[in-house]
């Protein structure tokens, strides 16, 4: 790809260049309304001082632009704060509307769009025999299965490619994330249901005494309060995930061209970019990212999944049913797709996060979705309840046995009472 050429203008004389540099500098200022504004403004630093500068000047793209339905048992209508983005303007005008809504009349509106929808198919990978990525040339390497059960058959394909990005990239990105992460204070644990909730007190005996009330609940939801979340937080350990969305910044536009180059998969079938790190001591339990047996068209086609850093001992991805094992390595891409041709969640796609014994583990990973929907491709504004500062994040921990704790710097919808209530209704 030819490097663009710069165009020089001339300045006529030092009024106008003061001007123009008073301008530029007004235009530098972070943006302070909201913490998804505070996030892209904290991307924009990363891509002008982490990234820009390291990179050839065609490495970004000059094109535009997403998580996904609930995945709750009913397969209902997906809730607004597992999409993923557009650019702020529709988003934003979206948001505030919603903002005076109660959750049935939010649902009534997704469900309105839902009916009128008219979905697009993703259900194959279109693998590149090779590809160029800034001035490297990188091959996509298939990884076989081991199949560990006799008779069984697999539709999971999966690949690895090395030096997906580059050193600076990932770098760029842990930076940034780590910048975003020592911002959330005071975070909420919220739980999927009464059962895990009490598995984990159950599970680390500090917490076994605990007898808890409808008080120590943020009224309307399923999330502890704040000082009830701080006792927890001592005990239960959980990886920590911050979201970036296509079109916030340039980094995020050269990554949907580049993740469509090697596999084929548009950006209007990708969910939110998710930065996750793991500190020692902790996974992710196996779980599958599709739901086996949910008929659920809506639903992860395919994951890609960056390593940001090199990690010393344990942190590696495995697929115990296909005897597959990925040790996490800087730059290394790993994308596999978990569902059938004709849409069905293939129970073998099962994996985990092994705990990270040394060192620490941060992944840039994306979700592809069989069906595109009318939530995917859209920031909203959060729930208004649980109340919270505007710094604090919230804790979800999902299905004891099949899934683990995690902190979202985005608050969801998934533990509004009211919101699951109407879903379930239909």
């Amino acid at each position: 790809m030819a490097r663009p050429s710069r165009r020089i203008t001339r300045q006529p004389n030092a009024k106008a260049a003061k001007s123009k540099e008073a301008a530029k500098s007004k235009e530098a200022a972070p943006a302070q309304s909201g913490s998804h504004l505070r996030w892209s403004a904290l991307m924009v630093v990363l891509v002008a001082v982490a990234l820009w500068s390291a990179l050839p000047k065609n490495t970004f793209s000059k094109q535009d632009r997403s998580e996904s339905p609930v995945r709750s048992k009913t397969g209902s209508t997906p809730p607004p704060a597992e999409s993923a983005g557009q650019d702020h303007g529709q988003g934003r005008t979206e948001a505030a509307k919603e903002a005076a809504q109660s959750p049935s009349e939010i649902l009534s509106e997704h469900q309105r769009r839902e009916r009128e929808w008219i979905p697009t198919t993703l259900n194959r990978l279109q693998v590149a025999d090779s590809m160029l990525v800034g001035e490297r040339r990188v091959r996509p390497k298939p990884v076989k299965p081991r199949l560990q059960e006799k008779n069984s058959k697999t539709d999971v394909k999966m690949y690895t490619m090395e030096k997906f990005m580059s050193e600076h990239e990932c770098q760029g990105l842990i930076w940034a994330h780590d910048q975003h992460v020592q911002k959330m204070k005071d975070p909420l644990f919220c739980f999927d249901s009464e059962s895990t909730l009490k598995s984990h007190l159950k599970e680390h005996k500090q917490l076994r005494h605990l007898k808890l009330s409808d008080a120590d609940f943020s009224e309307g939801t399923t999330c502890l309060n704040t000082s009830m979340s701080r006792v927890l937080d001592k005990h239960i350990k959980y990886s920590t995930s911050t979201a970036f969305y296509t079109g916030e910044n340039k980094f995020s536009l050269e990554m949907d061209k580049r993740i469509e180059e090697a596999t084929g998969m548009p950006a209007s079938h990708g969910g939110k970019y998710q930065l996750t790190s793991y500190e020692p001591g902790v996974g992710y339990k196996s779980h599958t990212d599709c739901r086996v047996g949910s008929g659920e068209k809506r639903d992860r086609y395919a994951t890609v999944l960056v390593y940001l850093n090199d990690v010393p001992a344990g942190g590696q991805t495995i697929f115990p049913k296909l005897g597959v094992e990925i040790e996490p390595r800087q730059g290394r891409t790993l994308f596999w797709n978990s569902m059938s041709a004709d849409g069905v969640c293939d129970s073998l796609s099962i994996h985990n996060a092994s705990r990270v014994e040394s060192g620490r583990k941060v992944i840039l990973q994306r979700w592809y979705y069989y069906n595109t929907f009318p939530t995917l491709g859209k920031r909203y504004d959060p729930p208004r309840i649980p109340e919270r500062n505007e710094s604090q994040p919230f804790i979800s921990c999902d299905e004891y046995d099949s899934g683990s704790c995690r902190m979202y710097d985005e608050w969801q919808y998934i533990h509004i009472k009211e919101y699951v209530r109407q879903q379930m209704r239909g």
